[in-house]
């Protein structure tokens, strides 16, 4: 995966994350016209809706038949981005009168929600209603969901468009908009791979964005997932006259010990590949590191971190399972 980052983390959270759900959107519809299509069906829950050109021959009108027409389906998108809270009906409601004192034909508007987790199932209701009375259809979607919808009509070996999809789902990540207990954060592991495990620790550039607010911690390494767990926490560290700097003087996330602190000196120190003393690495912290088979079917390897719904790989509900009982859930499962 390329270090320049096609989404920029800068402040204003609500308009900066519409802006890059539509960046992301654009970028998708110049790939392919009819992939958009796709994911706007997949995501409206609508296959009906048609996107770009019709080109039709012979087609009978009241008082001719035209050799052919050239033909474009009206279709107008509204979208509500939340960054903090849910959606709620008042907001829905001004948007369906703003819609409504417009000149447009309502059967082709439709109000989209975009939100970290989706309203009860009452308010949900209350809105489609409201929406549904003055003829405008209305969906609501999590982030989560949408990052599934572009993943499932992105194939890996067309790396350019799916680098920007990892990407934008790296940013949401950064500003903390996908919600998901099992939601597990996957490292492509090469010569670190044994420190990795013998330590219950990963390590990456410290200037990259952190992924610690994902629960779980995947290694993976030659086409598998070899062990997971969970992250206990992160730091970004570097060694001076042999003595461990932690940047801004504590842990960046969760609660490290004075014996992880120790176990990241130690890597630092006996790692010999990389000089790892030199600049600022961010250390994540495995806790209750086990060994499992979630083996990637499809061509090639992993290119950079990505993410996985644990849940998404047994059949059973994982709440309140061990790490151990988890694994035995979903060991031996596949992926793409």
């Amino acid at each position: 995966m390329s270090d320049i980052s096609y989404f920029q983390k800068y402040s204003q959270r609500e308009n900066h994350i519409t802006n890059n759900s539509l960046l992301m959107m654009r970028h998708l519809y110049r790939n392919s016209p009819t992939r958009m299509e796709s994911f706007i069906k997949s995501v409206l829950d609508d296959d009906q809706i048609e996107i770009g050109l019709t080109f039709q021959q012979q087609i009978r009108a009241s008082n001719s038949i035209p050799d052919a027409l050239i033909s474009q389906s009206a279709l107008n998108i509204f979208i509500e981005a939340k960054a903090d809270g849910l959606l709620y009906l008042d907001q829905i409601q001004r948007h369906v009168d703003s819609i409504t004192a417009q000149n447009i034909e309502k059967e082709s508007c439709i109000i989209l929600g975009l939100t970290k987790r989706l309203p009860a199932d009452k308010d949900l209701t209350d809105i489609r209603n409201a929406c549904k009375t003055n003829g405008i259809k209305f969906t609501a979607v999590t982030y989560s969901e949408l990052i599934a919808n572009l993943y499932a009509l992105c194939p890996e070996y067309e790396t350019d468009l799916y680098e920007i999809v990892q990407d934008y789902e790296s940013f949401l990540h950064s500003v903390d908009m996908v919600d998901n207990p099992f939601q597990m954060v996957v490292f492509p592991c090469g010569t670190s791979w044994n420190e990795n495990i013998e330590y219950g620790i990963y390590y990456e550039q410290g200037t990259k964005p952190s992924k610690a607010n994902s629960p779980f911690i995947g290694i993976y390494r030659d086409k598998k997932i070899t062990h997971i767990g969970k992250i206990k926490g992160s730091a970004i560290c570097s060694l001076k006259n042999e003595n461990l700097i932690i940047q801004g003087a504590k842990p960046e996330s969760g609660s490290l010990d004075e014996k992880d602190l120790a176990t990241i000196q130690e890597v630092i120190e006996k790692t010999p590949y990389y000089d790892l003393g030199k600049s600022s690495e961010r250390y994540y912290l495995i806790e209750y590191l086990q060994e499992v088979n979630l083996i990637k079917t499809s061509s090639g390897g992993l290119r950079g971190h990505r993410y996985f719904d644990l849940q998404a790989f047994s059949e059973n509900d994982l709440r309140g399972l061990s790490m151990e009982e988890i694994v035995k859930n979903i060991s031996g499962k596949t992926f793409s």
